[in-house]
């Protein structure tokens, strides 16, 4: 195991004790949602069989699916735009394969799927402590705690439309 699995595993780890601590179940099913899909897409790609992108592209892909139809707060959504960021690296990607655009290095490749990686275990992970602050906070409290919990409320926000609003 590389050094970069064993980090990406501790970090979606603490996230998903976070997750459990705070009573965030949706966050969890995320986490566990994309932990099954990069686990694999790195299988696939350890395997030896070609083209392992467009696997990781449809994995991706189907994530994002799951979360614009399922998402219920403005924190969610924030995990879709991550798993979005995903899908347009890997689409990326092969398209330098198929030849489409210049040559993309390898590494810079996975280098950018570990930054969109890290950013959608952050927004789980972190969304719980920011609602937190949010529920001690007050009016009268100042400097870090009122700020944590102006976010928490951006972050639980309600979902505003329908996935396809109704055509009247």
């Amino acid at each position: 195991m590389s050094a970069f699995y064993a980090s990406i595993a501790l970090v979606t780890f603490v996230a998903a004790i976070s997750c459990i601590i705070a009573s965030q179940w949706r966050g969890l099913l995320w986490l566990c949602v994309g932990a099954g899909a990069f686990v694999v897409s790195v299988l696939h790609a350890y395997s030896g069989a070609a083209n392992f992108p467009i696997v990781a592209l449809m994995l991706d892909a189907a994530v994002c699916l799951a979360i614009y139809f399922r998402y219920e707060q403005a924190w969610e959504k924030l995990v879709y735009a991550c798993f979005l960021l995903m899908v347009s690296i890997n689409l990326l990607y092969q398209a330098s394969l198929w030849g489409f655009i210049s040559p993309i290095d390898v590494q810079v490749y996975s280098g950018a799927l570990e930054v969109a990686n890290y950013l959608a275990i952050a927004v789980i992970g972190l969304t719980p402590w920011f609602q937190k602050a949010r529920s001690h906070g007050d009016s009268r409290s100042r400097g870090f705690v009122r700020n944590m919990g102006r976010l928490g409320d951006a972050l639980s926000a309600a979902r505003r439309s329908p996935p396809f609003p109704l055509v009247r």
